[in-house]
């Protein structure tokens, strides 16, 4: 399982380049975790609560966040 995970946050941090150049991109939670650099849903749903980050829901009910936002709570840690 744990392998799994590195090699996940090997592809994300790979294609984060190519994020950052497509600011207007959406990820999923876990990939929200990894661009924020954070290990707990907790984290992010408290972010979400405290109006720092917006979750969006297009065309399904599973959340979605901007990476344009993520990356300004980034650059602020």
């Amino acid at each position: 399982m744990e392998q799994k995970n590195v090699n996940r946050s090997a592809d994300v941090q790979e294609n984060l380049k190519f994020l950052l150049l497509q600011n207007d991109q959406f990820v999923n939670t876990k990939d929200a975790m990894i661009i924020l650099g954070i290990k707990s849903q907790t984290t992010i749903g408290k972010y979400e609560s405290e109006g720092k980050i917006k979750a969006y829901r297009p065309f399904s009910n599973r959340k979605r966040y901007k990476v344009s936002e993520l990356l300004k709570i980034q650059s602020k840690r």
